[in-house]
């Protein structure tokens, strides 16, 4: 869609736009019609579990985006697909030839940060303009950013509205970054949120000490102390009803969530209307949810994708 869409709605609609079953995408909750009923859906991205134990999860190797899909190579470099056929802009496909360690992808955005520490964003989205510095984490959002500096400071760019822009102080170990708000996970496990707070994504972060933390719409879960998936906020799809287990890796995206188990297994929960919260049975190193597809690495190392695949974006190369 063009860039110029993205600053009023982020939705893309299958048939009849006045359904709200029949569109996904982040509304921008200051217009008229963006109201906390249309914004439960979400963009967001996953970030990991960054505790230091034999379980812990701390890599992405793989960025699904609304329509398109980007994947971490062993040498560094970036592949992606889905910019076919009326997709996003066709640079989301033509990453950089830098060196990657981490990548992101979210709407019309794709972001890495590199092995010298520096982020780098392509495509036409509002947050591809990153700061510089020297980062370890990026998450983004539908129209802002956040990243992890290597002394643990947050920095936040892009559109400002609702305070998202304006991360907390202090240092932190994991950032998530949903349509218009972010949380963060400092290095007890505290959480802390920040942003439109429409249905207590913010606001209900609760207390405790957690792994990981993920970012929908108007929904946020985090994988708590005992492995469980505690979610709040918007319970748009059953999305704050995550089920039971014992998780490394949590990831949200339009209307669908998937965990990643200690096991490598994944569950998923949600809209399920493209198959996109039907994984398949293998086991998986790295999960990322897409807008209606949902991408991962598999313990043997290769790329499986499933849901909506209309662009492309879930039949790697």
């Amino acid at each position: 869609m063009a860039h110029n869409n993205w600053r009023s709605k982020l939705v893309v609609c299958l048939a009849i736009p006045a359904l709200l079953g029949s569109c996904w995408g982040c509304v921008n909750p200051d217009d008229d019609d963006g109201d906390n009923d249309t914004a439960d859906d979400d963009t967001i991205d996953d970030d990991d579990d960054a505790n230091d134990d034999d379980e812990s999860h701390d890599i992405s190797t793989i960025g699904a985006g609304v329509r398109h899909t980007c994947t971490l190579e062993a040498d560094g470099t970036v592949t992606c697909w889905g910019c076919e056929d009326g997709g996003l802009d066709p640079e989301l496909c033509l990453p950089p030839a830098d060196e990657f360690l981490f990548i992101d992808a979210s709407h019309g955005t794709v972001c890495g940060i590199t092995s010298v520490g520096d982020a780098v964003c392509w495509g036409n989205g509002i947050a591809a303009e990153p700061p510089q510095g020297a980062f370890t984490k990026l998450a983004i959002g539908a129209e802002h950013a956040c990243a992890l500096g290597d002394d643990g400071t947050l920095s936040c760019w892009g559109e400002y509205n609702n305070g998202m822009t304006d991360p907390p102080t202090g240092t932190f170990v994991d950032v998530a970054s949903g349509c218009y708000h972010s949380c963060a996970m400092d290095g007890t496990g505290q959480l802390s949120c920040w942003g439109h707070n429409g249905d207590g994504e913010v606001s209900d972060a609760p207390s405790g000490i957690y792994r990981q933390v993920a970012a929908g719409a108007a929904t946020s879960c985090a994988i708590d102390e005992a492995r469980e998936i505690v979610c709040w906020g918007s319970n748009h799809d059953g999305l704050t009803e995550a089920p039971a287990g014992s998780f490394v890796h949590v990831t949200m995206d339009e209307y669908h969530a998937c965990a990643m188990t200690t096991s490598g297994e994944v569950l998923c929960w949600g809209r399920d209307d493209e198959g996109q919260a039907t994984p398949p049975g293998d086991t998986f190193t790295d999960i990322d949810a897409g807008g209606l597809h949902t991408c991962g690495t598999t313990t043997g190392g290769d790329r499986v994708c499933w849901g909506s695949d209309e662009y492309g974006q879930s039949s790697p190369p």
